[in-house]
């Protein structure tokens, strides 16, 4: 997915102008001058002009990484690759400074900027999510995203706060809820985790991934016997393969066996199948 990308520096000549690697991207779009006068080129544009700029950059981008992956596949290719931009990710980076509201975009250069260790730079991207004017579908994939990939690098704390932006912006959006679910449970707030794993299912009665995410907030809080009721839910509505509730239901019976008041957390605790 496009904000997994590794950084990557330009296998052309040796560069002489700053890249995201070194400075963070709120300086970049002032001290570089292409990317400072895209900014102010297109500031005067109608705001859709401005989308569709930036996409096709970001997009181009990764029509490119596709093409050389299909090349890296063919011996008779001898190592030809196509090059474009400038710098690591430069598609996004030139989305995003032809549109400041490029919502993938923001989604990929905040990652980088979060590996990178500038959190801060990365959540002042994250947390803009929510308020921006996009399509509704792509813009709550993009905030899940976001959100999941905190989640993957265990920065529990700032996945809770876009999560619960999120929720307050977006309430009957069950993965929102759901994810904030687990991030406040990773915290220790099982009271919190508790009530959006409910809003979660309430939205969403069917889906599999908030009945297990109950069912195991349950037997976090010591519920045991109703986290076994909705576990076996979420066993019958889980698709072959996903065995994730199974196994959350076979720890917890193991838990009432063994140790009635509870266990302190479940070994199967993955937000996504």
């Amino acid at each position: 997915m496009p904000h997994k990308d590794k950084l990557r520096r330009s296998e052309s000549a040796t560069q002489t102008r700053p890249t995201l690697e070194d400075m963070p991207f709120s300086r970049l779009i002032k001290e570089d001058p292409e990317l400072a006068g895209l900014r102010q080129r297109y500031a005067g544009k109608p705001p859709e002009h401005r989308r569709q700029a930036a996409l096709w950059e970001y997009e181009a981008d990764l029509a490119t990484d596709l093409f050389n992956a299909a090349l890296d596949r063919q011996p008779s290719a001898n190592g030809f690759r196509l090059h474009r931009g400038r710098g690591p990710c430069p598609g996004a980076v030139l989305a995003l400074a032809i549109d400041p509201g490029c919502a993938p975009a923001m989604l990929t250069i905040g990652s980088i900027e979060h590996q990178l260790g500038r959190t801060q730079e990365a959540m002042d991207l994250f947390l803009a999510l929510p308020g921006l004017k996009w399509d509704a579908a792509d813009l709550h994939k993009i905030i899940d995203e976001a959100g999941d990939f905190l989640l993957g690098e265990e920065d529990y704390r700032n996945a809770k706060a876009l999560y619960r932006l999120a929720t307050e912006r977006h309430p009957g959006v069950a993965p929102f809820h759901g994810g904030l679910c687990y991030a406040a449970a990773q915290l220790g707030e099982i009271d919190e985790a508790l009530a959006h794993a409910r809003r979660a299912v309430e939205i969403d009665p069917e889906n599999h991934r908030h009945l297990n995410s109950l069912g195991w907030t349950l037997t976090l809080a010591g519920r045991h016997e109703e986290a076994e009721e909705v576990l076996e839910k979420a066993v019958a509505a889980s698709p072959p393969g996903d065995a994730l509730a199974k196994n959350n239901l076979a720890y917890l019976r193991r838990q009432r066996r063994q140790k009635p008041r509870g266990a302190k957390r479940c070994p199967s605790t993955r937000r996504r199948s």
